[in-house]
């Protein structure tokens, strides 16, 4: 009797994950080839509607007293010290 109670359960398990497995592929077809269209109509409605002149170049922040009063903090380029191992994969006590 025990062996056959373990065997429904193995068989209820498998259709369990084969049809999780059917229900996510077919949403996931049915997701992706939705998406890609509604992309493609949003993307060429995007460019339709841009115009040069919406385009701001405020450069009012390079203006600010903030902004000028920053001062450069070292050397500059800054060049990298010597860090860590040369090869990282040598023991360390040999």
């Amino acid at each position: 009797m025990a062996k056959t109670k373990k065997i429904i359960y193995i068989i209820i398990l498998i259709l369990a994950v084969a049809a999780n497995v059917y229900y996510f592929l077919i949403t996931r077809v049915n997701k992706t080839s939705s998406n890609k269209i509604n992309l493609e109509n949003e993307t060429i409605t995007e460019h339709k509607n841009i115009d040069s002149n919406d385009i701001d170049n405020d450069y009012s922040v390079l203006e600010n007293q903030l902004f000028i009063k920053l001062q450069k903090i070292g050397d500059w380029p800054v060049v990298p010290r010597q860090v860590g191992r040369t090869n990282p994969f040598l023991p360390f006590f040999e």
